[in-house]
């Protein structure tokens, strides 16, 4: 339970990230709401099917899902540009950390700094 995101969402230290965590829930969560908003629309289109005519009610019919797709395919696209920012994040982190002698090519010597 300590790691959990609903923990580290909580935390006032900060110590990590929690967007990494919740990408994969908002994900669900947007797919739920854009099917129960389409779910809606085709009901109120069937609803006022003889105000609207067939050609409304048929071209609703096709846009609606296709209208949840697009929804769909701009919301994960979002989340991936999120996820690859934070793997950027953690592997510039991982980097910082490391030693500079793992770099440098053991044949050449490092050059000296130019203000010396």
């Amino acid at each position: 339970m300590k790691n959990s995101a609903i923990h580290e969402a909580l935390n006032p230290k900060f110590e990590r990230f929690v967007t990494p965590a919740i990408i994969t829930h908002v994900y669900r969560l947007v797919r739920i709401m854009a099917a129960l908003q389409v779910s809606m629309f085709l009901a109120v289109i069937l609803g006022y099917r003889e105000w609207l005519g067939p050609i409304l009610v048929i071209l609703g019919f096709i846009l609606a899902p296709l209208v949840w797709l697009l929804v769909c395919l701009i919301t994960r696209a979002i989340l991936e540009f999120l996820a690859v920012v934070f793997a950027i994040h953690r592997e510039l982190a991982d980097l910082a950390h490391k030693p500079c002698e793992e770099y440098r090519d053991p044949g050449n010597p490092p050059m000296p700094p130019p203000w010396s």
